[in-house]
């Protein structure tokens, strides 16, 4: 990118701590990926450190294996679900949206509180509400489906966000895909809830650099670390 370039490549934040699951660690457990009791245990494993949030970079779209019916069983999807939703920090999975349908696969349910414009924009008065949200001009319905975590394990996910990216270093923090659904880009799920206010998105305290299109520049260096 030009921002590499120039030498200006983002510093990580000594706050943010990353964990791999890479060619080195399959090669020791003689396996290609975890299974989701593993996954479990790492999870909750981080969690006793007691960070702000954990984002693991996956959809857990198929926990039951590759042909859906293989692996593990409704009960361990249970168990796996009451060990997120027991840690001591919210925990945050992917998910993406496009246009066509993937054959047998799932698609995720929008009935989450996360999704809501209702809560993104609460700062509008509700008689005002819908007309704010329609006069936003990127911030149009699209037509497509949502695929995330598999419907048996989604609820241990206390946070879902978009995977989403425009290319060329952008990425949308708004997908609109209904009236009143709204999926938030992962990378603010890990930071708090987006929130609408004066005309422009903030998390937390920061406002968004929203550019005309609806995209800001995602933060992330090219060289490898």
């Amino acid at each position: 990118s030009v921002r590499t370039r120039l030498g200006r490549d983002p510093a990580l934040d000594p706050r943010i701590k990353m964990v791999a699951f890479d060619d080195y660690t399959a090669g020791i457990l003689q396996r290609p990926d975890l299974t989701l009791a593993d996954w479990g245990l790492v999870l909750s494993y981080l969690g006793r450190n007691k960070p702000k949030t954990i984002f693991i970079d996956r959809i857990f779209g198929f926990p039951f294996g590759e042909h859906l019916n293989e692996g593990v069983s409704q009960q361990e999807a249970r168990a796996f679900v009451e060990q997120l939703r027991a840690a001591s920090a919210p925990i945050v999975a992917g998910a993406f949206f496009q246009t066509q349908e993937i054959v047998k696969r799932p698609v995720m349910s929008t009935d989450r509180p996360e999704f809501s414009l209702d809560a993104m924009f609460r700062s509008v008065h509700a008689s005002e509400r819908a007309a704010v949200v329609d006069g936003i001009p990127w911030l149009n319905i699209e037509q497509g489906f949502l695929y995330g975590p598999h419907p048996a394990i989604a609820a241990a996910f206390q946070r879902i966000g978009s995977i989403n990216n425009e290319g060329g270093g952008y990425i949308r923090p708004l997908v609109r895909i209904g009236k009143n659904i709204a999926i938030p880009h992962s990378v603010f799920r890990t930071a708090g809830d987006l929130r609408y206010r004066d005309g422009s998105l903030y998390i937390d305290d920061r406002r968004l650099p929203v550019d005309s299109d609806g995209r800001l520049v995602l933060n992330f260096s090219d060289r490898a670390q």
